[in-house]
């Protein structure tokens, strides 16, 4: 990616983080943040997928080396995997 997207995806990601830190009022996270502990995560059956993201990010990565011409893209994909992994996280412990 050139310098020009990669400015274009920091600035979103710094809306979409301040948005997030204006809107934490009586959320997990927020009341984390001020200092109150973190109440019990309940177990729900999108937990099983969100523990596969890594090990998939980790067979896309691998897979990359077996494919030279198309490395590049491989290896995106398996950032953007984890990243998605990170955001679903983040929205669990936020809502």
């Amino acid at each position: 990616m050139s310098r020009f997207e990669w400015l274009i995806v920091i600035a979103m990601l710094a809306i979409a983080s301040a948005v997030t830190l204006g809107h934490l009022d009586g959320t997990p996270l927020g009341r984390w943040l001020s200092g109150e502990p973190l109440p019990a995560l309940e177990a729900r059956a999108d937990d099983r997928v969100f523990y596969a993201i890594p090990v998939l990010a980790l067979l896309i990565w691998w897979s990359s080396r077996l494919f030279p011409d198309k490395r590049d893209f491989l290896r995106t994909g398996a950032y953007v995997l984890v990243g998605v992994g990170v955001l679903y996280a983040l929205y669990l412990m936020i809502g």
